[in-house]
């Protein structure tokens, strides 16, 4: 699997707001006689620029293994819409999974609805 090519579907039209991405190869590569990319950290902030953006695909544009196996490529990417993709495995195989914020439960909110507009907590985040 390409690294650059599968974020690229996974982002789509969405905007990016940063990303954290690492990548380490399992020993399968060895098995094949195959030298296998070298490990990586690669961060794109918050505020990138285009220079960035372009040096983070250049530097994800490499095979890598998603199938089963060691866990070859983790990390986190954050959208403007406050959702996100993180990555998934299991068994050995991998895939980067979108995840939204669940529906805050009205019981949790019994407290807040006279005191607060429900709509500002859109823009509101928490450490969890």
């Amino acid at each position: 699997m390409n690294a650059k090519e599968e974020l690229v579907r996974l982002i789509g039209n969405k905007s990016v707001v940063c990303l954290q991405i690492y990548y380490t190869a399992c020993t399968l590569w060895e098995m094949y006689d195959e030298t296998p990319p070298p490990s990586k950290e690669l961060n794109l902030p918050v505020g990138y620029t285009q220079e960035q953006w372009d040096n983070l695909l250049n530097e994800l544009d490499f095979m890598y293994d998603a199938g089963y196996g060691g866990m070859e490529l983790q990390g986190t990417v954050w959208f403007s819409d406050n959702t996100w993709a993180e990555r998934k495995e299991y068994d050995g195989s991998e895939w980067w999974c979108h995840m939204t914020r669940p529906d805050i439960p009205m019981s949790l909110l019994t407290d807040l609805k006279n005191e607060c507009d429900l709509n500002s907590l859109e823009n509101q985040s928490y450490e969890g």
